[in-house]
């Protein structure tokens, strides 16, 4: 069907189709615009009017469709659509229909590039691989974790966009994907058949040998294979043939790649990665030693307590594992606590957070470049840090978010790692989400999807699904978090306030996340703690939080 007679059917549409963007074997993709009445309202606005300035949109439980989109039109009804996800690096689908025996769906506008575009700039590239490979991990676990398996990973299906140091990656095109039956989700490897046809999905390069035998028998780990062909392209800039170690391929790349991607394009699929988190694991630390040239070495034996004379790591790029928040403006507090109330508005620059609360791992590293004092927690012996050359933590301790010290000593780690503490604000609005949930997870309390118990904690990186849609862990559950201002109860009186830091004075400081099922409220957004800043709890820790660079700086 040619363009004319597409734009001709779509008139009687909400949206009016502007030009081509793509094309492929399941049809094409175009820009779309939505249609305006006479009155100029948008004829497909789905947003509710305030009930006042303060109060939430009723929208947030509704689909919220922009006004320019893209509109993937299929080669015909009964070709497969693609799933409804919503995560920061997965193309959104936010309605489906069917024109002219044609089904199409109205996708989320981007508008970057597909990587195979953009490979022969990056190949090679250490720092524009960890850019891109972390969030497709993060996509590709969320993906997994609700039994769908993409079955076509490759270049052109990853959109990617640069701005100045901050780059935005998409997954896109889950047309060939399928959903795992809920029974086999927690199954190390989804093994299911499914009938689906004879067709071979994807493209062939890119798929895992399980596939080439049997179409059907897709699973997490032949997503896994693609992926891993698809990062030993990033890092090699060429596919692997079966012989050459990337790091022959590249010189210049760590030889404890090698290993990872040995397990990732393992011909079988249960000696592969169990799941898109561990891979991410293996990899983050490669990411912080390899990308930085002439970095420094981390267990340094300064005894100096002034982290401003050590080695810091301020040279790690201040994306890594940290989630950026746009300049936004939003509601903080809440009327029926008593101690956030009353909600005001409030607006933020834009800022990084961290994913995950610092560990002992990381604090540990900090204590043997700086000499600082260990955390009250630690059974080390007392007097002497260099103990610590010594001190080992075990995988469960190590994973374990840092609790036991001040707010000092939070903020002096802040200091040496180039960052600083959040805000309450940064905190709340990290907390709240994109979409002023109450809790990071959605609308309502679930006690299953963080950590609940107030008399023990758990890894960071443990409650995938009682993370943010940004993707920050234990915003609420596990330990409390130190936040820069100093509390005051009647702090929200302030009105329509710009990157507010509370008094310039107090007694205590702000605590924040943690949960308690004896507090009411504990375990929301909104719910605010404090603690005097020279006091430690078993049960306090941090994250840190950076202002984001500015268009004149970067």
């Amino acid at each position: 069907m040619n363009a004319e007679s597409l734009k001709a059917a779509f008139a009687a549409e909400p949206y009016e189709l502007l030009e081509k963007i793509g094309e492929g074997g399941y049809g094409e993709v175009w820009s779309a615009r939505r249609r305006t009445t006479e009155s100029g309202l948008d004829a497909l606005d789905l947003d509710d009017d305030f009930d006042g300035p303060l109060e939430a949109p009723q929208s947030l439980k509704k689909i919220n469709i922009p006004s320019k989109v893209a509109i993937k039109i299929l080669k015909d009804s009964e070709a497969v659509l693609g799933p409804k996800l919503e995560h920061d690096h997965i193309i959104r689908i936010y309605d489906t229909g069917s024109i002219l025996d044609r089904s199409y769906q109205i996708m989320e506008f981007f508008p970057g590039d597909n990587l195979r575009l953009k490979l022969p700039k990056v190949a090679k590239d250490v720092v524009s691989a960890r850019r891109i490979i972390l969030p497709l991990l993060e996509a590709m676990e969320y993906a997994h974790q609700r039994g769908i398996v993409h079955r076509d990973i490759k270049p052109e299906n990853v959109l990617v966009q640069q701005t100045n140091n901050h780059w935005q990656v998409k997954l896109t095109d889950f047309g060939l994907a399928r959903e795992v039956p809920s029974a086999l989700i927690q199954s190390a490897t989804f093994a299911a058949s499914f009938s689906s046809g004879a067709n071979l999905a994807g493209t062939v390069a890119y798929l895992a040998p399980e596939l080439l035998q049997n179409p059907d028998s897709f699973s997490p780990q032949s997503d896994l294979y693609s992926l891993g062909v698809l990062i030993f392209e990033l890092l090699t800039g060429t596919r692997p043939s079966g012989l050459e170690l990337p790091s022959e391929l590249n010189p210049k790349l760590s030889k404890k790649f090698n290993p990872i991607l040995k397990g990732l394009l393992s011909s079988h699929p249960k000696k592969r990665p169990q799941s898109a988190a561990e891979v991410r694991k293996q990899l983050l630390p490669l990411f912080r030693i390899d990308d930085q040239p002439g970095a420094p070495i981390i267990f340094s034996s300064s005894t100096s307590k002034d982290p401003k004379s050590s080695k810091r790591k301020d040279l790690i790029s201040e994306e890594l594992d940290m989630v950026l928040i746009e300049e936004c403006s939003f509601v903080q507090g809440h009327d029926d606590d008593p101690f956030a109330r009353p909600r005001r508005l409030t607006t933020l620059d834009s800022y990084w957070m961290d994913r995950y609360p610092v560990t002992n791992e990381a604090y540990l590293e900090f204590v043997r470049a700086t000499g600082h004092t260990p955390p009250k927690t630690w059974k080390v012996d007392k007097g002497n840090w260099h103990t610590l050359t010594a001190f080992r933590l075990s995988d469960a301790q190590a994973a374990l978010p840092v609790v036991g010290i001040t707010y000092e000593d939070a903020k002096t780690y802040a200091e040496w790692a180039g960052k600083r503490l959040p805000s309450e604000a940064e905190w709340e609005r990290a907390a709240q989400g994109p979409r002023a949930w109450p809790y990071p997870y959605g609308e309502s309390f679930s006690a299953n999807v963080i950590h609940s118990d107030p008399k023990s904690l758990s890894s960071v990186d443990k409650f995938y699904h009682g993370r943010s849609l940004e993707g920050i862990f234990d915003l609420t559950g596990n330990a409390w978090e130190w936040c820069l201002d100093w509390y005051d109860r009647k702090a929200y009186r302030e009105k329509d306030v710009k990157n507010p830091i509370g008094p310039e004075k107090g007694n205590a400081r702000v605590i924040r996340g943690g949960y308690d099922p004896e507090l009411k409220g504990s375990g929301s957004a909104f719910f605010r703690s404090f603690l005097r800043p020279d006091m430690t709890h078993k049960f306090v820790g941090f994250r840190c939080a950076k202002t984001a660079s500015t268009e004149a700086e970067a």
